[in-house]
């Protein structure tokens, strides 16, 4: 979300905070938006990186030790994400499953990379966060903007072709990251968006946009942005009469967008990843989240996947050494409940892309051919 520099004194904290690991235990980090407009999200995440490291450790945890899990708070703010990695990293946690957005996991990759850490993220999204790469202990196991955006805007060209495509994001690395994407894409198709700019998050209405919208007269709209934003902005679009086809990013997959939206949702597309939760082999893994009353929805099964690719690294190499562990995730092949996951050299996890979803009737299924 946000291009900042890491604080020196966060870098020299780093730098002489090493992991270290405890005779009895093993201490990881969660940094997650437990707070703010993120909140659900960041839940969803502490869902299940708890549920990951109570059954590791219920299966006699990693290297012999058990496993305690440090959680703080970035609200998804890069600022207070610089601050929550200080604290991990004076903690000593030998891995930290985090961040959730891109523009705090960007901001902190620094600091984990000086400290000795090993970053996996279960959501940060955009492309930077790996091409900018802060050292070999950063990892994702999302998937990046600009595939996702490389799909929204291959249907929108098809799809709309010769009709007039606005695109807007919310200057945020996620939203222009995933923006910028799909417009590159529906240019190189060889279609021209009749408008493109951003949007102030949060507002308190979108009611000029949608004007902007209408007197444009737009028949599509992608939307780089929160589900809450994309929300309201559709409607907006609604409450103005106007009927326009939103396509999103994943965050439009929620239940957030859909609850906010309500009728608006009609129809609205996002990019999303194949819900884990219907994969057969984590049939059992569900249950037993079900069985806790938790359904591990989101980014749940995201963090899930995350501790246990960085537990699995550390049996292999045999260490929780973060150098160790790192080129042991570089080099191998995991188990994990969002399936077999490799990682290239850049730390991207090569797994099955986006494809297109859309809300109908309340329901959020793959769009037919």
């Amino acid at each position: 979300m946000f291009r900042l520099r890491t604080p020196a004194s966060i870098v020299a904290l780093a730098l002489t905070a090493a992991p270290c690991v405890a005779n009895a235990d093993i201490a990881i980090g969660l940094a997650a938006p437990l707070s703010g407009a993120f909140q659900p999200l960041g839940l969803q995440m502490k869902n299940g990186a708890e549920a990951a490291v109570a059954d590791i450790n219920a299966a006699s945890g990693v290297l012999g030790q058990k496993l305690t899990l440090d959680e703080v708070d970035d609200a998804c703010d890069a600022k207070r994400a610089i601050i929550a990695a200080g604290q991990l990293v004076a903690s000593h946690v030998a891995f930290v499953a985090g961040h959730l957005c891109s523009g705090a996991a960007i901001a902190t990759a620094p600091a984990y990379a000086a400290g000795g850490v090993v970053q996996i993220s279960p959501g940060a999204t955009a492309a930077a966060y790996t091409d900018e790469r802060a050292g070999p202990g950063t990892f994702r196991v999302s998937a990046r903007d600009d595939r996702q955006g490389t799909i929204a805007g291959a249907y929108l060209a098809k799809a709309f072709a010769g009709k007039r495509v606005a695109f807007v994001d919310d200057k945020t690395a996620y939203g222009r990251g995933l923006a910028k994407a799909a417009l590159a894409e529906f240019n190189s198709a060889g279609q021209k968006e009749t408008l493109a700019q951003a949007y102030d998050p949060d507002a308190k209405s979108y009611a000029a946009l949608a004007s902007v919208l209408q007197a444009a007269n737009i028949d599509a709209l992608f939307v780089g942005g929160t589900a809450k934003d994309a929300a309201h902005i559709a409607a907006a679009l609604k409450e103005a009469g106007l009927a326009v086809t939103i396509v999103g990013g994943d965050t439009l997959a929620s239940e957030d967008f859909f609850k906010t939206a309500a009728e608006a949702s009609e129809g609205a597309m996002a990019t999303a990843l194949p819900d884990p939760r219907a994969d057969p082999e984590n049939a059992v893994l569900v249950a037993r989240f079900r069985q806790r009353q938790i359904e591990p929805a989101g980014y749940a099964l995201y963090a899930y996947a995350a501790v246990q690719v960085w537990a699995q690294a550390a049996a292999a190499a045999a260490s929780a050494d973060a150098d160790k562990v790192s080129a042991a995730i570089s080099s191998g092949t995991f188990k994990t409940a969002l399936g077999s996951l490799t990682f290239d050299a850049k730390g991207d996890v090569t797994s099955p892309g986006y494809a297109l979803y859309v809300w109908h009737n309340g329901n959020f299924a793959p769009l037919g051919p």
